[in-house]
Order: C-alpha cells, then sequence, then structure tokens
C-alpha cells in the first residue's frame, strides 16, 4: 500500500511537472502568465492532455526495454555491471536509430528540435547514472537507465513542444464566429472562464470572458 501511494505521489508530480513546462513553452509564446486565468489544480487538465500523446509513444518505446529488464533482471555488483553497461549501449543504439529514421522522415525543421530535445536527455543520463544517489536509490543498472532517460526525454520536450504547437497556430489560417459574427483573430485556446483569440496580422492576443458571448465556431481544418 505504502508502495502504491508512493508511485501514486511520484506519477502526480511528474505529471504537474510536465504539464507546467507545456503551459510555459505554449503561453510564453503569447507572452501571457496562464496561472492568472487558471488555478494549480487545473494545471493537469490543461497541460498534460496536449502531450499525452507523446507521453504514451514515448512509453511504448521503452516497454519492450522494462520487460526484458524484468524478465532478466541482473543485481549490479563488481562482477556484473559491465553487463548490464552493454545492455544500455546496445538499447542506447537502437533508440537512437530509430530517432534517427524519425529525423530522416520529417522535415528539416524538426531535426534541430529533435537533436537537442530527443538525444541531449541520453548524454545527462550517463551522467546522472553514476551519482552514488541514484546509484543507491536504483541498484540496477538498467533499470536507473530506463528511469531516469525515460523522465528526461519527457521533460526536455515538454517546454519545447509546447513553444511548437504555440507557433502552429500562431500562424494557422482559420474562421471563426463569435456570436455569429466573422472575427479577424483565429482560436487559440479556451478555459473554464476565458476564450484566447489571436490576430496574426497585428500579432494581438485577445482575452474574451466566455460569460459575456453565447456562442463561438472555429474550422478545426
Amino acid at each position: 500500500m505504502e508502495k502504491i501511494q508512493k508511485i501514486t505521489l511520484a506519477a502526480s508530480f511528474i505529471g504537474m511537472t510536465l504539464s507546467l513546462l507545456y503551459l510555459f513553452g505554449f503561453w510564453g509564446a503569447f507572452n501571457v502568465n496562464i496561472l492568472n486565468y487558471i488555478t494549480l489544480a487545473d494545471v493537469l487538465k490543461y497541460g498534460l492532455y496536449p502531450i499525452s500523446t507523446f507521453v504514451v509513444l514515448v512509453l511504448i518505446i521503452y516497454v519492450p526495454l522494462a520487460i526484458i529488464e524484468m524478465t532478466f533482471p541482473q543485481k549490479e555488483d563488481e562482477s556484473t555491471p559491465e553487463v548490464e553497461y552493454k545492455k544500455i549501449r546496445i538499447w542506447s543504439g537502437l533508440f537512437l536509430a530509430f530517432l534517427t529514421l524519425l529525423v530522416v522522415l520529417f522535415i528539416n525543421d524538426c531535426i534541430e528540435f529533435m537533436t537537442i530535445t530527443m538525444l541531449l536527455p541520453f548524454g545527462v543520463t550517463f551522467i546522472l547514472m553514476n551519482l552514488p544517489f541514484f546509484r543507491k536509490k536504483f541498484p540496477f543498472a538498467l533499470y536507473r537507465f530506463f528511469i531516469l532517460s525515460l523522465n528526461l526525454v519527457l521533460v526536455f520536450n515538454s517546454y519545447p513542444m509546447g513553444y511548437k504547437i504555440a507557433e502552429i497556430r500562431k500562424n494557422k489560417s482559420q474562421q471563426l464566429k463569435i456570436d455569429g459574427e466573422v472575427s479577424n483573430y483565429t482560436y487559440i485556446d479556451v478555459t473554464d472562464k476565458y476564450l484566447f483569440l489571436w490576430n496574426k496580422e497585428t500579432s494581438s492576443l485577445k482575452v474574451v470572458k466566455l460569460d459575456s458571448i453565447s456562442s463561438f465556431e472555429y474550422s478545426v481544418n
């Protein structure tokens, strides 16, 4: 029971951290402090959903690593660390090969983004996993690599992902109607109380209280 509580607490903390990073990345592109418009209780609701697909994809990639570790666990001691690190290098190579394939498939604009946010976490992981604190906390080298790299990949991507999505919405052509009238603004996002609109011609943001309008309609193409 205590272990479940610890896992739940850790998952909540990680979810809150990822959500805040995404929100700061997204709303920072509009120079908006989103915490002025939502409460901390709303952070997970507005921040975690946009990155949920990415989180699931990353977890799917890591599933084979987790299965192998659970099936063939190796305790780290003087006789086995080299075997452990050999497994880590193999999985790192496979993972980096997968990321390289993604880079090739995407446009050039994605290369810098993916290099920084997907490859850099591995370098940081190899540094952190040798620290005494993490060696004591996670005695299995592969499991330690799994935990650290998974969290760092998510953390390194949340903020820039929010910023990238904001830039896409800034340049999106869209028809918006407020109370049946066509607006020269485009839809950005909505909270429980506010509607956020963007005018790309004037690079201006408009915040509308939802209780001041009866309806709004926008295209999703």
